[in-house]
């Protein structure tokens, strides 16, 4: 059986490589139906109905319905079992922005931010997430001043004190 899921797991994975996303939701599926709380094909899953839609968002304005709705859902159940990876979660703020949902695109980030280790990841997501609060601001007249506050003043104090004045004010 883990041979049989692997296989379709590099098959779907292969099919979202080839930007082929009805065939990569099959092959994730496979293995969703049987294992629903499946990481991998979780993410898969996600991953291409995320693709299918920003597929169609370029050929015009998509209500956000069922599929828009499925693939947050999927989504962020794929975050929820634990795909925290950029990819996934750069993806995931990126479609929250082209529905007007921005707010929940920056939360996305900031808590994503707050799972890494590393500060110059975290600091490259919470300024991903002051870039998605400020622009949401000017474009839609979301009053996220207080956000990104808050995600600046986090960012500042992860970068450590003793490094190069220049390099801390970057």
């Amino acid at each position: 059986t883990e041979d049989v899921i692997r296989e379709i797991l590099r098959r779907g994975e292969q099919q979202l490589a080839d930007g082929t996303w009805t065939s990569a939701q099959q092959e994730f599926r496979k293995v969703t139906e049987v294992l629903p709380d499946h990481l991998a094909a979780n993410r898969g899953m996600g991953l291409a109905l995320e693709g299918e839609v920003k597929g169609r968002v370029r050929k015009g304005p998509i209500p956000e319905g069922s599929p828009v709705q499925g693939t947050f859902e999927t989504l962020g159940r794929a975050y929820d079992l634990g795909a925290t990876d950029d990819v996934l979660v750069r993806r995931l703020a990126s479609l929250y922005s082209t529905f007007g949902r921005n707010r929940e695109g920056g939360q996305l980030l900031e808590r994503a931010s707050s799972s890494r280790k590393d500060w110059h990841e975290r600091i490259g997501l919470l300024k991903t997430a002051i870039s998605v609060y400020y622009h949401s601001h000017y474009r839609d007249g979301e009053d996220n001043k207080a956000d990104c506050v808050r995600c600046h003043r986090q960012a500042r104090k992860l970068v450590p004190a003793d490094l190069d004045p220049r390099l801390r004010l970057n």
